[in-house]
């Protein structure tokens, strides 16, 4: 079997974001990464899910399907 790639919409449910914050931490507590100077895009706004189509990738070879 030869290797294969492809790529295929997948449609999941996805929860809207809610805004970047604009003065993002220069480091989060207890740990040693710093995301700043890009925003934190991490807060789930409360709503309901919407279906969303993202990009698939599937790899596929005679050990992996």
């Amino acid at each position: 079997m030869s290797p294969r790639a492809w790529r295929e919409p997948l449609p999941l449910k996805t929860y809207p974001l809610g805004p970047p914050d604009p003065n993002p931490p220069f480091q989060r507590q207890n740990h040693t990464w710093a995301c700043y100077p890009y925003p934190l895009l991490d807060d789930v706004l409360e709503g309901e899910p919407t279906v969303r189509d993202w990009n698939a990738l599937h790899l596929e070879n005679e050990y992996l399907h």
